[in-house]
């Protein structure tokens, strides 16, 4: 069996590494046309904290489509919009409950939202869910009428993506059967591999935990530590070594250059056509290098938020603040997990060498 222990070697490869032909800036056009759509929508109707979760829906909805662009099925689709909009309300109203309340919930929350990955084929989608639940728990300015209201916006805009994916599937279909393909979609797709109940409590627990740090700490309510936790810990701890070390380096370098927008530009046309601009570049690096990924999405994010919610270039800051402590927690978990498992081995190799 290969050895899962991370060396500096191997994690400089998998921050470096790129997938050949997988930079593909037509989707990248694609993507940003579905995801951008709501939130110009909400912009003219002066309604941007409404277009800024619609948006947010349309992203996580096309991640879930993403990894076999025109060949999802609308079913699995729709199941998203459902799974989303469920677990943004959800972490919605666990927002609205004292802090030691919300800490075993979100816990409940993550554990219920990802058990879905336990089946391969709903492996996105159960982890997309995960993931709005910790932005719905995490998003300012939580009232009882916004439990009520914020989660029609997020039904719309996954139900704007679904739309535009199937309807965009059938027109390629039937007029341009090559545009329909892309290089992601050329290349064969391994399925996602089948979660552990045991992996889904270490991550919940984990997400939960990550949440009573940043508020010990005296943190702002966020979503980032428990969301580079959610995204970072993965089935062993070399891979979420190499998670977390790449999402800090492009959340860093992402939220340079969203400090540098931020402090320079404000009027909202321009900050959109930024948004345009980096949401193309989050999809067509999305399978090419996570760290380049991690960067745009980065970007995407805090000029999303901007367009909405206070925070200007002190945004940038927290978001590499919050990445740094959500990766550590991510990596000491990893670590517990790797010498609890082969800790044992290892001791018992050791004395029989000794022995011998």
């Amino acid at each position: 069996m290969e050895d899962e222990t991370p060396s500096v070697r191997r994690l400089a490869r998998s921050v470096v590494r790129v997938a050949p032909g997988h930079f593909d800036v037509p989707w990248g056009v694609r993507g940003a046309l579905i995801v951008c759509v709501p939130l110009a929508l909400g912009l003219g109707l002066h309604l941007a904290a409404w277009g800024v979760l619609a948006t947010l829906s349309a992203l996580n909805l096309l991640l879930v489509e993403f990894p076999r662009p025109g060949r999802t099925s609308p079913s699995v689709l729709w199941l998203g919009v459902g799974a989303n909009t469920v677990a943004f309300a959800g972490g919605t109203f666990v927002a609205l409950l004292p802090g030691l309340w919300e800490i075993p919930l979100i816990g409940a929350g993550v554990f219920l939202a990802l058990l879905g990955s336990v089946r391969p084929a709903l492996a996105n989608v159960s982890f997309t869910a995960a993931v709005m639940f910790v932005v719905g728990t995490g998003l300012p300015g939580v009232t009882l009428v916004q439990v009520g209201l914020r989660p029609l916006a997020i039904a719309f805009g996954g139900a704007w993506c679904l739309a535009a994916v199937v309807l965009h599937a059938a027109l390629a279909r039937r007029y341009a059967p090559t545009a329909l393909r892309s290089n992601v979609a050329d290349a064969p797709s391994p399925p996602p591999p089948r979660a552990s109940l045991r992996h889904i409590e270490v991550v919940s627990v984990a997400v939960a935990l990550s949440f009573a740090v940043g508020l010990d700490l005296h943190f702002a309510r966020d979503f980032w530590i428990m969301l580079t936790v959610l995204v970072s810990l993965r089935l062993d701890l070399a891979t979420t070594t190499a998670y977390s070390t790449m999402r800090t380096l492009g959340t860093v370098a992402g939220a340079a250059v969203a400090f540098v927008v931020t402090s320079y530009v404000a009027a909202p046309a321009a900050l959109f056509a930024i948004l345009v601009l980096a949401t193309v570049l989050v999809f067509a690096s999305r399978d090419w290098n996570y760290t380049v990924y991690a960067l745009w999405i980065t970007l995407f994010v805090i000029v999303l938020l901007n367009l909405s919610y206070a925070g200007g270039p002190a945004l940038a800051l927290t978001r590499v603040l919050d990445t740094a402590i959500g990766g550590a927690i991510a990596f000491v978990t990893a670590l517990f997990l790797w010498f609890a498992v082969h800790g044992p081995a290892r001791r018992a190799r050791g004395r029989s060498g000794a022995t011998s």
